[in-house]
């Protein structure tokens, strides 16, 4: 999760994506959604104080 975390204060999509599909096993990921999901997540979040995160469900 470290790893995760890093990749996404350090805007590295890539590393975040690598990690994802690692965790899931799944051989038949759509690897462009998820880039392009991961990249949307970090421009949002990026810039937003741990106070600015609602994490309720």
């Amino acid at each position: 999760m470290i790893n995760v975390l890093q990749g996404v204060i350090s805007r590295n999509t890539s590393q975040v994506v690598r990690i994802l599909l690692k965790w899931s096993g799944d051989a038949q990921a759509d690897t462009e959604a998820l880039t392009a999901d991961v990249d949307d997540f970090i421009d949002h979040y990026h810039d937003v104080s741990i106070k600015g995160i609602d994490i309720t469900i």
